[in-house]
This record gives C-alpha cells, sequence and structure tokens, in this order.
C-alpha cells in the first residue's frame, strides 16, 4: 500500500495562505508485462518487463524470464534470449504462420506466470491505391486514394501506415514512418477528432462487404524517392489495444479528461498479444 501526498494548489491561488495536504490510500498492484506483436510469415519478438509504480523509474526489459511458444495449442519452443545494446528479447526460431493460433507463456522468478494468445490473420488484405502530387508552399502534398476491399460476413479490423524514403540534396535517403491526415468525414470519431496521426486505426463497422475509397494526404518538405503504403489487417485484441492506446496519448494533453484504461488480454499480468497480417504497396511520385 503506498501512501500519496496531493497538494491542493487550487485552494492555493484561491485562498493565499491556504496550503493543505490531504493523505490518500492508494494500491498499485505490480504485475509482468507481457507484449508481443505477431507478424504473419515473420520471426517472433516478445518483450518482458514489471509494471511501473508512482514511486518507481522506467523499468527495464527483464533478462531472467522463460518464454514459451504454443502453436494450435501444441508446445513449440521456447523462445532464445536476444542481447542488443543492453536490452533482452525474447524470438521464435522460425517464422510464424498466418491462420494460426499462438499462446505464448512468460515466467519471472517471483511471480505468477503470466500468458497472451491470439490468431494471426490467415490472408493479407486486398487492396489498391493511387497516387497525386500537387506542389504547395516550397512543398508538396501527396494525396492517396485507398480503395479497401473489405471481406464480407465477418468483422474486420485495419491499420493503415505510411513510410517514405526521402532524401536531401545528395545525402543518403532515409526512410521513416510519415505523418498522414485522412481527409473523409465518416471515421472522424473513431480518430479522435485528430487528423494528423503516424497510423490510423479503424474497423468495417462502416462499411462492412463492400469496396471502400479511404482518401488521406501527407506532406513532404524533401525529395521523396518512393512510398511506402502499409495496410495491414490486425485482429480485435490488436484494434482495442492500438485503439484505446492511442485515445489515452490524446488524453494525456487534457487535464480534467476522463482516465482511458489500455486495453489489456494478459492473464495475470499486462499487455498486449496480438496477431497482425502486413500488406504493401509501393507508390512511386
Amino acid at each position: 500500500m503506498k501512501r500519496i501526498y496531493l497538494l491542493l494548489t487550487l485552494c492555493a491561488v484561491a485562498f493565499p495562505g491556504c496550503i493543505k495536504y490531504i493523505s490518500l490510500d492508494v494500491e498499485h498492484e505490480v504485475k509482468p508485462v507481457l507484449n508481443a506483436l505477431m507478424y504473419r510469415d515473420s520471426i517472433l519478438t516478445a518483450e518482458v518487463s514489471i509494471s511501473m509504480t508512482p514511486n518507481t523509474a522506467m523499468p527495464g526489459l527483464r533478462s531472467d524470464a522463460v518464454v514459451k511458444l504454443y502453436e494450435n495449442g501444441t508446445f513449440l519452443e521456447t523462445l532464445a534470449k536476444n542481447e542488443h545494446e543492453g536490452k533482452t528479447r525474447y524470438v521464435s526460431s522460425r517464422p510464424l504462420k498466418g491462420g494460426t493460433h499462438y499462446r505464448i507463456t512468460a515466467e519471472v522468478p517471483g511471480y505468477p506466470m503470466v500468458e497472451g494468445e491470439d490468431v494471426i490473420p490467415g490472408q493479407v488484405i486486398d487492396f489498391t491505391a493511387e497516387l497525386e502530387n500537387r506542389p504547395a508552399n516550397g512543398a508538396n502534398d501527396y494525396f492517396i486514394q485507398l480503395k479497401l476491399n473489405d471481406p464480407p460476413a465477418q468483422r474486420n479490423y485495419y491499420r493503415v501506415r505510411l513510410y517514405s524514403l526521402t532524401q536531401y540534396s545528395n545525402s543518403t535517403p532515409w526512410r521513416r514512418l510519415s505523418n498522414i491526415t485522412y481527409l473523409g468525414p465518416e471515421l472522424e470519431d473513431l480518430f479522435f477528432g485528430e487528423s494528423n496521426l503516424f497510423q490510423y486505426v479503424f474497423d468495417d463497422a462502416m462499411f462492412g462487404g463492400r469496396i471502400r475509397q479511404l482518401p488521406f494526404k501527407t506532406r513532404e518538405w524533401y525529395r521523396v524517392i518512393k512510398f511506402e503504403l502499409e495496410v495491414s489487417e490486425i485482429t480485435r485484441d490488436t484494434y482495442l489495444f492500438m485503439q484505446s492506446a492511442e485515445l489515452q496519448r490524446s488524453k494525456n494533453h487534457h487535464a480534467f479528461a476522463e482516465k482511458v484504461t489500455v486495453h489489456n488480454n494478459i492473464r495475470n499480468g499486462l499487455g498486449l498479444v496480438g496477431g497482425i497480417a502486413i500488406g504493401w504497396k509501393e507508390l512511386i511520385p
């Protein structure tokens, strides 16, 4: 049980000389945190840490965990430790398969075993995209028309991101994640009223089973060699995690905003084990 003291600054401002301390008992349960995004046809990478309390610094990744992977209910392997720049991650020896159920367990000394599970989507989503360039005040505005072929008879969840390979003068080209702006009105509420994000996460509740056009825009000040449009099919747990994490981030800018709890699918702990199948399209200006 931790004891936290809150200073009533409002009272101090309204009535000079009035400073009051209130003692509150707040319980903080420390739990293991397991995070793993499972990509179709890719090696699995998992991270294990311990949740924070108000009196602790940002915890590092744990190097003493035992992490195991199960495929369709059958034990597959104990993940190997991978040390890089002082951080430990746990990796599989083989790529994961689409349309397959995976469960990950993590044992950290002194804590109950934690576990999470999900299915990797079986197919990469069918989509096309067109690119248009319009000069704008010394920069270039690039308009992208994404046409999404949404499968019928099921709820589908998506993430859209845009990478750009840019070059300034004769420097070495660099690849980075670009800010994109959604230009359509119908999905605005799903993006929390924000129009300039690094990723858009949404479901097909308003266009299920149909071909849907989604317009986006990005602005670049340097020469663009190419764009890589990433459209991923994600699972419900992955969608809820990403959506709630983005909502929490947006609410942090408002002091009196309602608290947002980030979605969690880890038993006995915190974090996410989520499935994702990535589709790519190159767009050349």
